[in-house]
């Protein structure tokens, strides 16, 4: 028998501390939510100003930080952090790079090489993208054909092959979307 959502979750989330891990739709939700929330507080970002997307993992050391995301939008009205550019968009045109997911895998990548962390098959990246479609077709690019050059997505799963990056966006009518990714490929 599955197990009622806690509608407190979203409230557990603190600042500095691990993110309670999500079961189900209506809690992945709230955790996002409260992330985001979190995240336009901090930068003074309003309601209306997207796309954001916000990482949290399991990696030993890496538990409580979060690795912010912002699209063009959000970045021209705050001051965002900037990781490495370790991951680059497939494509050149203007539309398909400076994502979110990007600022995401490349913050995440500064912090794993900054604490000198291992990933093994046991740790997660979990990333919430407040954009309803989810990630753009570039970002996505090559989890369902490895003949074509990976997106950001692709190439954060590719340096870690046991990794486990959950993507996930809220969708209308209080509706997940999410995809599962491993070694470059989307599983779900």
């Amino acid at each position: 028998m599955a197990r009622r959502p806690d509608l407190q979750i979203g409230q557990r989330v603190v600042p500095g501390r691990a993110v309670p891990e999500p079961a189900g739709a209506e809690e992945w939700l709230l955790v996002g939510k409260a992330l985001v929330a979190q995240v336009r507080r901090e930068y003074g970002l309003p309601a209306n100003v997207d796309t954001l997307a916000v990482g949290w993992t399991n990696v030993d050391g890496l538990e409580s930080q979060r690795f912010i995301g912002g699209s063009r939008a959000p970045r021209a009205r705050a001051a965002l952090p900037n990781a490495a550019p370790h991951l680059q968009a497939p494509r050149v045109n203007h539309q398909f790079v400076d994502h979110a997911e990007q600022d995401v895998g490349n913050a995440f990548l500064d912090a794993v090489a900054g604490a000198r962390a291992e990933v093994g098959a046991y740790h997660w990246l979990r990333i919430y993208v407040t954009k309803a479609s989810g990630p753009c077709s570039a970002c996505a690019q090559g989890l369902d054909n490895r003949l074509v050059a990976p997106g950001v997505l692709g190439q954060l799963s590719q340096r870690f092959p046991d990794l486990t990056v959950t993507v996930v966006w809220p969708q209308p009518e209080g509706k997940l979307g999410n995809m599962i990714l491993q070694n470059g490929e989307r599983l779900w």
